[in-house]
């Protein structure tokens, strides 16, 4: 805030100087440090395991985390906490603390990798498509997307997508237990772990509050909370949610394979027992029919997830050239009409880069024949 401050001040110096050029800067300047502390307050915390467990036990059974009148998760206003952290729990009875850690650190060592796949899919495709004004390049190394890119490509970046959604895309490909010293690792207790470190977020949410003058969390001095409190707080308890209910179904497909397996083996049993060729085959049907039906899944709310985002940015885009169009001459630049569009979105809780509103208005300016100044 102090910064934010000093850089007014500047700013009313230079117009008294004349130097509108440094005007212009420390305006922008005054938009980005907004910006910062709007991010700073509404940030979503994906890419995996940030040491959560380091002032929330993921393993106590009597659960007090708030420093407030509402001393238990049962008498807080959403009691379903309790619910899912019992239900993450029970499902990593016999785990150590040790190895939950163990678990959540590789879980996020899978996101990670997903990410960074995603990303060197989109750099393939965009290639392939030889679309290279979509790359950032140094010295001729691409080195990132454009804004753009993100318009034209379904990428999926930690900003755009649920841990959740990462863990179970990534898990196939990227989960290799043979390297943990964990016995009898099963993938569905990684998504009982991520069910908790994300009720640890929750609890941080609720006990801390970001102070940007100290650029640290510090401890609530009251049970007051405001919109952006309550959003994250319900986004991190849905993500908890989802998880805890996909490591019980991953659970609940290992118990059905069991099951098959003993009824496999009582028909070897029988009078007139299957041979090894037949049992082979069913059980290797069995497994190939559960396989899918969980990858279909798994694929049907991944493209259920993106049509979502690009729905929601569709929108988003529609709303703020809607606002422009009212009056497309009041800004002589699309930088100036980015800036004021992206701080307009930032106030309703919206984040967008602000390139990428400058290019939905260049665009639009271009279809409308409209040349700034």
């Amino acid at each position: 805030m102090t910064l934010i401050v000093l850089t007014g001040y500047i700013e009313r110096v230079a117009v008294l100087q004349g130097r509108f050029r440094l005007r212009e800067l420390l305006r922008y300047v005054c938009f980005l440090l907004n910006k910062i502390h709007f991010l700073l307050k509404t940030r979503r915390k994906n890419m995996g395991y940030l040491n959560q467990f380091k002032n929330f036990d993921p393993l106590q059974s009597d659960f007090h985390p708030w420093k407030f009148p509402a001393k238990s998760y049962y008498s807080w206003r959403f009691p379903e906490g309790a619910s899912i952290v019992y239900r993450a729990r029970s499902i990593l009875r016999g785990r150590t603390a040790a190895e939950i850690v163990d678990i959540a650190t590789d879980a996020t060592r899978i996101i990670e990798t997903f990410f960074e796949a995603e990303k060197e899919s989109a750099i393939d495709s965009i290639r392939s498509d030889g679309r290279y004004d979509l790359l950032e390049l140094d010295e001729g190394r691409v080195t990132g997307l454009t804004e753009e890119a993100f318009e034209h490509y379904d990428v999926r970046t930690p900003e755009s997508t649920p841990d959740l959604e990462a863990l179970q895309e990534g898990i196939d490909n990227f989960y290799d237990p043979s390297y943990m010293e964990i016995k009898n690792l099963k993938q569905y207790e990684y998504f009982a772990v991520l069910a908790l470190w994300r009720s640890a977020d929750c609890v941080e949410e609720f006990n801390t509050v970001f102070d940007l003058s100290q650029m640290k969390r510090i401890e609530r001095e009251s049970q007051r909370f405001d919109v952006n409190d309550a959003i994250r707080v319900g986004g991190f308890l849905i993500e908890a949610m989802e998880a805890v209910c996909y490591a019980e179904r991953l659970l609940q497909v290992e118990r059905t394979q069991q099951k098959y397996e003993q009824e496999i083996e009582k028909l070897k049993t029988t009078p007139r027992p299957i041979s090894d060729e037949e049992t082979a085959r069913l059980r290797a049907e069995a497994f190939r029919q559960l396989e899918e039906d969980a990858k279909a899944k798994r694929s049907e709310q991944a493209k259920e997830n993106s049509r979502r985002r690009h729905a929601e940015n569709n929108q988003i885009k529609k709303e703020v050239l809607a606002m422009w169009e009212k009056n497309p001459y009041q800004f002589s630049s699309a930088e100036k009409a980015g800036s004021f569009y992206a701080d307009v979105l930032a106030k309703r809780g919206i984040n967008r880069e602000h390139r990428t509103v400058v290019g939905w208005i260049r665009s639009r300016a271009k279809d409308l024949d409209i040349r700034f100044r």
